[in-house]
């Protein structure tokens, strides 16, 4: 009885070790819906640590400054619109606003960093062409690769990239942040902020 005791007692030592060095583990993906009552689309949210995340990429068509992909609408339907980072600041519905370099940050510190916090975002989906196999979705974030339109209005990276504009002003560039289909990781870059990029809106 006494070594039946204590191998529980490791075991339980062992799970208190993990939950406190990844408190993503916790993470039960329970999602909550958001519907924007400017056009009637419904989205997905999810809470990470004490953030509210949309869970996929806003849709809202605007006159200037948002397209699809390809201009093909059904692409538009499955990653969401493209943005320029010009009208990043007005988008987002009410009690939202464009993903700032703090948000990331803060998501990123919860998933270990961002040397891994990539994959615990990413949807496990044939929309990835080549994903990683480790990648586990873990935060309910459901990142997919909608790729983005270039400064030379060239759409490109569709099944590669997912990029995600910063809402931090910059001047000519700004930044984004980017995840890979065979990456683990997540990375910033600067780019011109006449590109196309999708956003992700958190709770103010």
């Amino acid at each position: 009885m006494k070594v039946i005791i204590q191998h529980i007692n490791k075991k339980i030592c062992i799970i208190f070790l993990l939950i406190s060095a990844f408190p993503f583990f916790l993470t039960a993906q329970i999602y909550d819906t958001l519907e924007d009552l400017r056009d009637g689309n419904v989205y997905l949210t999810i809470k990470i640590g004490e953030q509210h995340w949309m869970a996929e990429n806003l849709n809202y068509q605007i006159k200037r400054g948002s397209s699809c992909y390809a201009d093909e609408k059904q692409n538009c339907n499955t990653y969401g619109r493209l943005y320029s980072w010009d009208v990043a600041d007005t988008v987002c519905p009410a009690g939202w606003h464009a993903s700032t370099q703090n948000d990331w940050q803060q998501l990123i510190n919860y998933f270990g960093g961002t040397e891994s916090a990539g994959m615990h975002l990413k949807l496990k989906s044939p929309l990835w062409k080549n994903q990683n196999p480790d990648d586990d979705n873990s935060s309910g974030f459901s990142a997919i690769p909608g790729g983005k339109r270039n400064h030379f209005n060239h759409s490109q990276s569709l099944g590669y990239y997912a990029y995600f504009w910063i809402a931090d002003y910059s001047g000519e560039f700004a930044w984004c942040a980017f995840i890979s289909c065979t990456g683990k990781n997540i990375e910033f870059t600067s780019i011109p902020t006449v590109s196309g990029l999708s956003i992700r809106c958190v709770k103010n």
